[in-house]
């Protein structure tokens, strides 16, 4: 950042003085009057140092640059060394410092664009004109602070402050980067130094006190709060700290104390009821606590928290009725935010299957909530939510609908409208909905999933392939996802005829999820089909037995594996056995293939007419002259 203008050091442009009469003349250079800097001072605001942005610190350096100041501290002209060598013209000087203000305002745009790095290099420039250009090296420090370089901050930061040991800021950079780096003993020594060369700020002395409570010196914050309280009276603000932090060392009495001083000042403020049945709750005053929240609802009837609070409260003495009477009191309550009473009715959604005497409970909730909030894009989707349970799959998604239609940017909405096309495996309906939320969010990974599962039913294998590479390429999915994402490419690049990568993305998918049975079945299936490592598909097959030894479509996997090397009789056995569990169309016409292959051709025809009876498009004629 630029440097403020209060505290800096700077010389005078040698042109803008009337008294430089000659050459021979030496220029005087001397700092900004005392007064103007306290007045600059008292026009700053009372927010921290660390809150300022990047551009308020542009703005207050381009103030210094405005009136024609040029950090410096030595008494030699600019550009001077240890040794000065031969006198320079009164023109020479002029095009020195020309050349730095040149430099410095470059560094200050750049820094106003955002190319922090050129403006870090231009700044360096100007300390290689001028090396005690302490308003340099403060902005470097703040830029190394940016660039979380927090070794280069402290050091700029420090040469600035011998440079001048009265600037403000230069103390609040060193002091912020020792914080960022975690030093918080030396954060704390520096704004010691703050808090005694500027003892009238109050926000220095609570940003002390705040330092310790960091670095676990509870006391010295306590200490700092309460010396600030006696010279400046009561205060709310340093109250609220103390009282935190009380809470966080679990001095719960302590904290009640400072509470009930705030009760008494503010009898009608929420929040402090709230604080102060917390406090209770954990001193195991629950009684104690009760009556705080009724004291509240007596003040404010329709206080969510005081509501839900209590609705929770009999929820866990098992008191449903009186907990439902504040509950539905609560839902009522239209200032109370539709997020949390959602989270509600989903955490009772969660519950119903295992309780469904709990379901018109949530239809009850649900009929408050859209009433309470008519038209909202979530009373909408919880309608939507609603239907779907109740196998109203139309209407929960003209529901869904009617909730993105209002917010289209809400993915959990877009998924559950997914979801509704993928439950009732319509796959040309869930390769729409997710064309059309890939339209609103193109590098959703779930939406790229349901994209590429439903291309790969649907025979769109290019858009499917597609999207699921995307998933590998943003590579921010989760383990499970990116191992569905490498499967399901298996099998695309496989029905594409892409052998090598099909095989390259089933081993992928295995590194993610090595034990995952149905993984293990497809791949297995898939090497079989074009007689490819039969042995390793074997070995992938038998380990997902292993977890699975009585699912038909790996029994039936495993015989294919043996027919394909030869082995009719083992096949046979194997895959009969998963005819017995499941007569899928599939499987009886691997069935036949087998017996055909063992000459028994009229046992093998029935398998193939059961087969095609079951859905099979299998070639009869073909089968038998074969």
């Amino acid at each position: 950042m630029i440097a403020n203008s209060s505290g800096s050091v700077a010389v005078t442009h040698p042109l803008s003085c009337s008294r430089y009469q000659s050459q021979e003349q030496k220029l005087k250079h001397y700092r900004l009057d005392h007064i103007f800097m306290q007045k600059l001072h008292s026009n700053q605001t009372r927010s921290h140092f660390i809150r300022l942005s990047l551009s308020q610190g542009i703005l207050i350096g381009c103030f210094v640059l405005a009136i024609g100041l040029v950090s410096c501290k030595s008494s030699q002209p600019i550009g001077s060394s240890t040794d000065p060598g031969p006198p320079k013209g009164l023109d020479e000087l002029t095009l020195d410092k020309e050349k730095v203000d040149k430099r410095y305002v470059d560094a200050c745009t750049h820094m106003i664009r955002g190319d922090l790095r050129v403006a870090m290099d231009l700044f360096k420039e100007v300390l290689k004109l001028v090396p005690d250009h302490h308003a340099s090296m403060y902005n470097i420090a703040k830029l190394a602070i940016e660039q979380r370089q927090y070794d280069d901050a402290i050091t700029y930061a420090s040469r600035a402050l011998d440079a001048d040991k009265t600037n403000y800021w230069y103390y609040q950079v060193l002091k912020q980067a020792y914080e960022f780096k975690g030093e918080f003993a030396r954060a704390i020594e520096v704004q010691e130094e703050i808090v005694r060369q500027f003892p009238a700020k109050i926000d220095d002395r609570i940003q002390l006190a705040e330092l310790y409570i960091r670095n676990r010196e509870m006391n010295k914050g306590i200490t700092t709060l309460t010396q600030i309280e006696e010279e400046m009276g009561p205060s709310d603000e340093i109250s609220l700290r103390k009282f935190q932090i009380f809470m966080r060392q679990k001095e719960y009495d302590q904290a009640l104390v400072i509470v009930n001083q705030l009760l008494d000042g503010h009898p009608s403020e929420p929040r402090f009821y709230q604080m102060k049945y917390d406090v209770l709750n954990r001193l195991g005053k629950n009684a104690e606590g009760i009556l705080v929240l009724d004291e509240l609802l007596d003040r404010d009837p329709d206080n969510g928290f005081a509501l839900l609070s209590l609705a929770d409260h009999y929820r866990k003495l098992n008191n449903t009725e009186k907990s439902d009477f504040y509950l539905f009191q609560a839902f009522e309550n239209p200032e109370i935010e539709q997020s949390g009473k959602i989270q509600i009715i989903q955490n009772l959604l969660r519950m119903t299957p295992d309780n469904p005497s709990i379901f018109p409970r949530v239809q009850k909730l649900a009929a408050i909530f859209n009433r309470t909030h008519p038209g909202s894009a979530q009373a909408y989707a919880l309608q939507g939510k609603l239907f779907l349970l109740d196998s109203k799959v139309d209407s929960a998604r003209l529901y869904y609908r009617k909730s993105l239609d209002i917010e289209s940017s809400n993915i959990p909405v877009w998924l559950d409208l997914i979801e509704t096309s993928f439950g009732t495996r319509d796959f040309q309906q869930l390769y729409k909905d997710a064309e059309e939320a890939l339209e609103f969010y193109p590098n959703q990974e779930q939406f790229l999933y349901f994209l590429g599962i439903s291309g790969s039913q649907i025979g769109e294998y290019r858009s499917a392939t597609n999207a699921l590479e995307k998933i590998k390429r943003i590579g921010t999915a989760g383990e499970q996802l990116m191992a569905q994402a490498c499967a399901e490419l298996g099998q695309l690049y496989h029905y594409q005829k892409e052998y090598e990568k099909s095989d390259k993305n089933f081993d992928q998918a295995l590194r993610y999820t090595p034990d995952d049975d149905i993984l293990l079945n497809n791949y297995a299936y898939f090497l079989s089909e074009r007689n490819s490592r039969l042995s390793e598909a074997q070995e992938l097959i038998e380990k997902a037995l292993d977890t699975q030894p009585e699912q038909p479509s790996y029994l039936d996997t495993y015989g294919w594996i043996l027919f394909k090397q030869g082995k009719y009789n083992e096949a046979e056995k194997w895959i009969k056995k998963a005819v017995d569990l499941n007569p899928d169309a599939e499987i009886l016409e691997h069935y036949g293939d087998v017996l055909y292959k063992l000459g028994k051709k009229d046992d093998a025809k029935i398998q193939w007419e059961r087969a095609r009876v079951a859905g099979s498009e299998l070639d009869l004629d073909k089968k038998l002259n074969q």
